[in-house]
């Protein structure tokens, strides 16, 4: 999927995902947010939350307790902590 955006989700313990994504939705400090291709660079911290992503027509999710985000050139880079598994939350029934 190269018209996605790189996504790359680690914890101190290490890689938890990375692969190419439609978009992800973050748990932000003031109110949550989505990165699609294209959008700004951006730096911020996350609080409690889900954090989830499309891959084609099928929703991810990852539980966190806290982290930050980091935006540049179409990679998203998220450093987090109290990660839970991923889980799917929708499936493609095209």
């Amino acid at each position: 999927m190269t018209q996605g955006i790189n996504l790359v989700v680690v914890t101190p313990k290490g890689k938890v995902f990375q692969g190419y994504v439609n978009h992800v939705t973050l748990p932000g400090e003031l109110a949550p947010f989505q990165i699609y291709r294209g959008h700004a660079p951006i730096v911020s911290s996350l609080r409690a939350g889900g954090i989830s992503y499309a891959i084609g027509l099928t929703l991810y999710a990852i539980q966190i307790q806290r982290g930050f985000v980091f935006f540049l050139d179409n990679e998203v880079k998220i450093a987090c902590e109290g990660c839970q598994p991923i889980m799917q939350l929708s499936e493609d029934t095209a």
